[in-house]
């Protein structure tokens, strides 16, 4: 409804708005926005992306320490875009629900959190990444400082970060990350191979990365040197794990919202672990 104080007309009159400008001197005329009414298409397609929005917040929030905290400011859409594109190849439109297979997730392989800073610049090595049963496994050949793993700037102290999330769609539950780290002195020439084990689950995405965070060390004490321009960060494997997921007793798997892809399930807990 329009109203008229005898000088101005404001108010709403068909489809045309009347306001004061912000001086009170003159009148803004509008059209009235118009509600665009969504198709089934583009209703699958919003929330596909705001599943992946969601996804790629609880991996940035599991992997943090990972970066070191620091990453590239393209780093968020560029995450979000590759798990729209894995969540949108992999949806049912039939059954409306996501279907996983073991190589769903490879995209997410060679992901780099600083484009800044890419591991692959700084550690030249190749890493070997294998799941069998329950166990995950990541193997680092040996390799030589300064000329596999760069130690830029004044940088004198190394400390190489592996890390493991563990997340089950069908019953939207995940365990608390898990860390291993091995520190690596400038000087140390030849490091040798070394071997660290996760534990994981069956019926899982398992995730693993790795990342470098340097230190200038002096007297024993150090300084951590990584900032926005240096942070190399990359996940290295990505897959889902063969079996049905049975949630363990006694384990602490939380729920999160950001996995609950499909409709809920009932759960079961296996019992033998308890």
């Amino acid at each position: 409804m329009a109203r008229f104080d005898g000088k101005k007309i404001t108010g709403l009159i068909g489809n045309m708005v009347f306001k004061n400008s912000a001086d009170g001197k003159s009148t803004i005329i509008q059209r009235k926005a118009i509600g665009v009414k969504q198709t089934k298409g583009s209703k699958i397609t919003s929330g596909i992306f705001a599943k992946a929005s969601s996804l790629g917040k609880l991996f940035r929030i599991d992997f943090h320490s990972l970066m070191s905290g620091f990453y590239d400011r393209g780093m968020v859409n560029r995450l979000t875009k590759v798990n729209r594109d894995i969540l949108e190849d992999c949806y049912d439109k039939a059954n409306k629900t996501y279907v996983f297979e073991a190589g769903s997730f490879q995209r997410l392989e060679g992901f780099e959190f600083d484009s800044n800073s890419l591991l692959v610049n700084y550690f030249l090595k190749d890493v070997e990444v294998s799941v069998l049963a329950a166990e995950l496994s990541v193997k680092i050949p040996a390799f030589e400082t300064n000329k596999q793993l760069k130690f830029p700037g004044k940088a004198n102290s190394c400390k190489m970060k592996l890390m493991v999330g563990v997340y089950n769609f069908e019953l939207s539950r995940k365990p608390k990350y898990q860390y291993q780290e091995v520190n690596i002195e400038q000087g140390q020439g030849v490091v040798a191979e070394q071997s660290f084990v996760f534990e994981v689950a069956e019926g899982c995405l398992c995730i693993a990365g790795i990342g470098l965070e340097y230190f200038y060390k002096y007297n024993e004490v150090k300084t951590s040197l990584n900032s926005k321009e240096l942070s190399p960060a990359a996940l290295l494997f990505a897959n889902v794990t063969p079996g049905n997921f049975v949630l363990p007793a006694g384990y602490k798997w939380k729920f999160e919202e950001a996995l609950q892809l499909n409709p809920k399930k009932e759960e079961t807990v296996d019992e033998e672990n308890d």
